[in-house]
């Protein structure tokens, strides 16, 4: 049995299905294309950590919706927002007379049909909730996290839930005092693994978000990347994600002048956060006492930190990147 002491995350185009007082949103024309959207995105986020059944756990849930001024404005409350949701991850009202659109008895959404849990069986569930608004100029999108509430009679011992437990803290930690980051990594991360390639505008993202405090570090790299076309970034990095192993994936990451290991790590940690980690000179800190000397010259060591992170990731069922950015918190507090 997996267990499904996991988070589940991930971000969908658009705005979220809404609820609404006076009739079925599992019906209504501007409604039912969300609900197709949320619900295969999340039906594809509960197959990334393993999962094939609803979750049964006391759960947290976190909904973030990013938009302009007015986009947010225009798509009312929170409320109702929310509302639709959680009504979208469980299956339909057991309602006969409930009206559905005919859009669902196509073959191709038999896995998300109404009749169906996605995330949950019942939205009580949810004994916390975390929804906002945040303005941006990107395209507009929205972010669902469900996390699981663990209680002390879960099967582990008292050791893993101190352990599991700190680490937790200070990834929440983390997620709360560098929101942009988060949103960022995600939004990145979900831009990768759709497409298995991406291209130089997004690479110049990720440096921007590499290295964000560090000006001179952004302009140096984005001056060696100038070299590179839109279609030889793809190539490279489409090659990157069919290599086997870690060492093959860094290295020909690293073949792009302006990459080395810090932000190869970076790369492949959004586009898997769940085997790689963010190489950092904090990191290594806290999981070894000290940065060794030379460290971003080569691969050896972060191949090193992956090898203990995973080790940790496979014991207490927790992202690598998880793990890692916990360390990171807990180093520089």
């Amino acid at each position: 049995m997996v267990c499904q002491l996991v988070e589940i995350a991930f971000c969908v185009k658009g705005h979220p299905p809404k609820k609404i007082s006076d009739k079925s949103m599992w019906s209504t024309d501007n409604q039912v294309p969300l609900l197709i959207e949320l619900r295969k995105q999340a039906l594809k986020a509960r197959d990334q950590v393993g999962i094939n059944t609803p979750l049964k756990t006391k759960l947290s849930l976190e909904l973030k919706i990013f938009g302009s001024e007015q986009e947010l404005y225009e798509i009312g409350d929170l409320d109702n927002l929310l509302s639709g949701v959680c009504d979208a991850l469980q299956p339909k009202p057991n309602n006969p007379t409930l009206e559905v659109s005919e859009l669902f008895n196509s073959p191709e959404f038999e896995e998300i049909s109404p009749d169906k849990a996605i995330l949950f069986d019942n939205d009580s569930n949810i004994y916390k909730i975390h929804a906002e608004k945040r303005i941006t100029s990107l395209e507009k999108y929205y972010s669902v996290t469900l996390k699981p509430i663990e209680t002390k009679n879960q099967g582990v011992s008292h050791r893993s839930d101190s352990f599991k437990e700190n680490i937790l803290y200070w990834a929440e930690k983390y997620d709360e005092d560098h929101p942009w980051w988060t949103d960022e990594e995600q939004r990145i991360g979900e831009i990768i693994r759709k497409n298995n390639e991406f291209g130089l505008n997004t690479l110049k993202e990720i440096v921007h978000w590499k290295f964000y405090t560090l000006p001179g570090r952004q302009k140096r790299v984005n001056n060696l990347l100038a070299k590179y076309s839109d279609k030889q970034i793809r190539e490279i990095t489409r090659k990157t994600f069919n290599k086997k192993t870690d060492q093959a994936r860094i290295e020909t990451l690293r073949t792009i002048k302006g990459i080395g290991v810090a932000l190869a790590s970076t790369i492949l940690t959004m586009y898997d956060p769940f085997q790689y980690c963010i190489y950092d000179i904090h990191v290594m800190r806290e999981v070894y006492g000290q940065e060794p000397k030379y460290m971003f010259t080569s691969s050896k060591y972060y191949l090193q930190l992956l090898k203990e992170l995973r080790k940790l990731s496979n014991n207490y069922n927790i992202q690598v990147r998880t793990i890692e950015k916990a360390f990171f918190k807990k180093n520089l507090s």
